[in-house]
């Protein structure tokens, strides 16, 4: 029986909104007489923790599906009173092997001749099942991503994903890998 192990690599992108450089009691006028004027400046907050660096499907048997319970639990936070867009992103719509890339990202050509590929853009599926409930398809995204939630006021939102791979009864046997951008952005 061939065996395929299965590994997913995460890589956690996050781009920060805009943050005001104010600095502390910027806007404070001098008080006069007995009042004394107290100010603050409350930066912009926005971060995104808990990313796992690996998902690891184990051994998946062509004509299956490996899946990952629980592969991911991070939270995504933000002081913006519009919120934040979290979405994740594939390297594409397929999974290259690990060994023998070429320099375009797939592998090199095995002996049949033809590139040794696991196919994602159906095939992958990423099932959100606390503060956004669904199922992402990221293979099939557009280079933007797949957006997971869009919130629209300042919140702190936990999440929690379940990852499963179907793998094709004919794919070959070998190691594959792909990385995946988790992006955070204020509104």
């Amino acid at each position: 029986m061939r065996k395929l192990l299965i590994a997913a690599m995460m890589v956690l992108g996050v781009l920060v909104g805009l943050v005001a450089a104010v600095p502390a009691f910027a806007t404070c006028a001098p008080g006069s007489g007995d009042a004394v004027n107290a100010c603050a400046a409350v930066p912009q907050s926005i971060t995104l923790t808990g990313l796992t660096a690996d998902i690891d499907f184990g051994s998946v048997s062509p004509g299956t599906t490996g899946t990952v319970t629980g592969a991911e639990a991070y939270t995504a936070s933000t002081n913006d009173s519009k919120g934040y867009d979290l979405t994740v992103t594939g390297s594409g719509p397929t999974l290259p092997c690990s060994v023998g890339m070429s320099g375009g990202g797939f592998c090199g050509t095995l002996g049949g001749g033809s590139a040794d590929v696991l196919p994602n853009k159906n095939d992958l599926t990423i099932t959100e099942t606390a503060s956004a409930a669904g199922t992402l398809l990221p293979g099939n995204a557009a280079s933007s991503g797949v957006t997971i939630q869009a919130t629209t006021s300042a919140s702190s939102n936990s999440y929690s994903e379940d990852w499963a791979l179907s793998v094709p009864a004919t794919q070959e046997a070998d190691s594959y890998t792909e990385t995946f951008t988790y992006k955070l952005q204020a509104n």
